[in-house]
């Protein structure tokens, strides 16, 4: 109905932005040594988010759920597409690059990268988490990704913790060069990849746990005789204090890869140059990523 789906988007709705601000040092010293550092601090506003507006939720923790129908009494959950004012996601990263001409041809490079990040803020106003578990927001692992709708729900399970590996914490990169004789090319690089963190770590309580009786019944009934499911009454917990903590991280990946190339003249400026590379030439291997169904 054209009643209800007015209301499931903001009238003020719009794209996110970020405030980002970046501080670098780029030099070219004696011996052939350059450098290049840069620190970078980046701020996520107003992320695209969903809220219910369908239920009757209570004005603070440990309390029941009041049931649906605030719009609707024959829905359960309705949600509005919004823009998140309640939480901002906070990126810090120092990244450095080092290159060096040696003697003897040889070119040596250096690429350092560490990072942090955490979110502020509080809990999506319809988040279960918040009645729940108020007190646990705090997350500086694996937080929201920021292209979706995912905080609506934070004691859920699955891809809802996961989201995808993009805060793995740093990385390394080395690589050489070796200019040989008759026009020959040898190189070889090594990488160190962070793993990534697994997303809060659930526990699941008993069906019969005294901690659900606070929230009501599993199923509640609206003034119209509809039942529909409690979204208070999760078995669902963050096991530490806050989502943060205890966050697992995947091994380090560690990645060698060599080269060799031949440039042939053909006379005049024209050459053509025939190589030989190998990725990953120790085979090594390591998850890169939680599976999308969550590390729990």
């Amino acid at each position: 109905a054209t009643s209800i789906s007015d209301l499931q988007f903001d009238t003020s709705l719009h794209q996110p932005w970020f405030d980002e601000w970046i501080i670098g040092y780029r030099r070219q010293f004696p011996w052939q040594i350059a450098l290049d550092v840069a620190g970078v601090v980046k701020v996520n506003h107003d992320q695209f988010a969903q809220y219910d507006i369908n239920g009757f939720y209570p004005s603070g923790p440990n309390q029941p759920f009041g049931g649906f129908g605030a719009v609707d009494p024959n829905r359960g959950l309705l949600y509005r597409l919004t823009n998140n004012t309640w939480s901002t996601n906070h990126y810090r990263a120092l990244q450095a690059t080092l290159t060096k001409n040696m003697t003897n041809n040889f070119q040596v490079l250096v690429n350092l990268h560490r990072q942090w990040q955490r979110i502020e803020g509080t809990w999506n106003p319809t988040d279960p988490a918040r009645f729940i578990q108020p007190e646990a927001f705090d997350n500086d692992r694996n937080i929201w990704r920021t292209d979706g709708v995912v905080d609506q729900n934070s004691l859920a399970t699955g891809s809802a913790l996961v989201n995808n590996p993009m805060w793995n914490p740093y990385a390394i990169r080395m690589a050489g060069t070796y200019l040989a004789p008759w026009d020959v090319t040898l190189s070889g690089s090594y990488t160190i990849v962070a793993g990534s963190w697994s997303g809060p770590i659930i526990d699941q309580l008993p069906a019969n746990s005294p901690l659900l009786a606070p929230f009501g019944p599993a199923t509640v009934v609206s003034s119209t005789g509809v039942r529909q499911p409690n979204p208070l009454a999760t078995r669902i917990r963050f096991y530490y204090p806050t989502r943060g903590e205890g966050q697992v991280k995947h091994p380090d990946v560690h990645t060698v890869g060599i080269r060799a190339g031949k440039r042939i003249q053909l006379g005049g400026s024209r050459n053509v140059e025939v190589s030989a590379e190998v990725f990953n030439l120790l085979n090594a291997g390591n998850f890169t990523d939680y599976t999308r169904n969550g590390a729990n």
